[in-house]
């Protein structure tokens, strides 16, 4: 964390696009929405690397919002138009679906690392439609 030349290099091989594209291919449409199938809900290991890529875009929007309140980094032009493209990859529907995907569908587990890559995206994604009730709060798998 913290890393900005790793975090440009992440931006540039548009490692933004293709994790989120890596989460989406999970995706079954079901009716009017779209949900993880059964299968990767109960496979653990899909759950995690699904799981570590929200928590990774959550960290990279924490990272740049505090690069770009920075008043030192905001002298510099390049660092500045960086943040802001990768701002706005990281706030895209396809990114702010994500934790909202996994509030929904995850574990207890789940869903407090969900809980914790909303707070870091709140300022740049809605989560409009997420209630309390929608959540289960206990999960017998988390035993």
């Amino acid at each position: 964390r913290g890393n900005f030349n790793a975090i440009h290099y992440f931006g540039s091989v548009n490692g933004p696009l293709m994790l989120s594209n890596l989460f989406h291919s999970f995706m079954t449409p079901n009716h009017d929405d779209v949900q993880l199938s059964s299968d990767i809900l109960q496979n653990n290991f899909a759950m995690k690397v699904l799981t570590r890529i929200m928590s990774l875009g959550g960290d990279l929007v924490a990272d740049l919002s505090a690069i770009s309140a920075d008043s030192d980094i905001n002298n510099d032009n390049d660092i500045e138009i960086v943040t802001k493209q990768l701002l706005s990859l990281l706030s895209s529907q396809d990114w702010c679906s994500i934790p909202k995907t996994l509030m929904l569908n995850g574990s207890i587990h789940t869903q407090t690392k969900a809980h914790e890559t909303m707070v870091h995206m709140a300022p740049y994604c809605s989560f409009e439609g997420i209630y309390i009730e929608d959540v289960d709060p206990f999960d017998v798998n988390d035993l």
